[in-house]
């Protein structure tokens, strides 16, 4: 009876262990190069504001590559979300660079490590309204673009499960569908940073949100 026992608590503490385990790390196809906490403050007029995310960069296994190169995407973590008290919302994607993921045990300065670097250009989006998003346009957040300026983004290494905080900012923008033009293509567009499957798990989209016709940041 003594042994039967013991082995169930090994047994339910290793399964314990596995569930606890962040996503990707013992898949057979993808795994993960950097898992890290970003917090940050965007200052948008006189207001400071703040928002914080568990980002897991993943990527394929190199036996798999060829057939899986795009099948270890993120849902969670993807983006920092940023509610002004005028009800507009401001995305940032939170790919950084490779530079700083590799940085020690100590918090990193990802505007110091990335601004010269950063992946995809330093394009934000700002979505007019977080109750019921009907535009959006890109921004530029290392230049003040728009008035709205990345003032502080800092890194650190984590165990944590990817998340956002983006059903607390503004949970309509899960509920929408973005659209795009010949100029802003899908790769610059909130398409790219907020999650498809993150957002299709929320039923069909309530809001479209077109594009305003505005260039996007260089």
């Amino acid at each position: 009876m003594r042994t039967a026992l013991t082995v169930l608590a090994i047994t339910a503490g290793c399964v314990v262990f596995f569930l606890a385990l962040p996503p990707n790390t013992l898949s057979p196809f993808c795994k993960y190069r950097a898992q890290y906490r970003l917090d940050a403050t965007l200052q948008v007029g006189n207001e400071l504001l703040t928002s914080s995310v568990v980002r897991q960069s993943t990527q394929s296994r190199a036996w798999i590559s060829v057939m899986n190169s795009a099948g270890c995407p993120s849902h969670y973590g993807t983006t920092l979300s940023f509610r002004a008290k005028n009800d507009r919302v401001f995305l940032i994607h939170t790919e950084i660079c490779k530079s700083a993921e590799k940085f020690p045990q100590n918090p990193v300065d990802v505007i110091e490590y990335c601004s010269q670097n950063w992946p995809l250009r330093p394009v934000g989006f700002i979505v007019d309204s977080a109750t019921a998003p009907t535009t959006w346009e890109p921004f530029n957040f290392l230049t003040g673009d728009h008035g709205a300026r990345l003032i502080s983004m800092k890194a650190m290494p984590t165990w944590s499960h990817p998340y956002d905080d983006l059903e607390t900012t503004a949970p309509n923008i899960l509920r929408s569908t973005f659209e795009t033009n010949l100029v802003n293509v899908w790769a610059y567009s909130p398409e790219r940073t907020v999650s498809f499957g993150r957002r299709r798990s929320h039923g069909d989209s309530k809001f479209r949100v077109r594009i305003l016709p505005s260039s996007p940041p260089s």
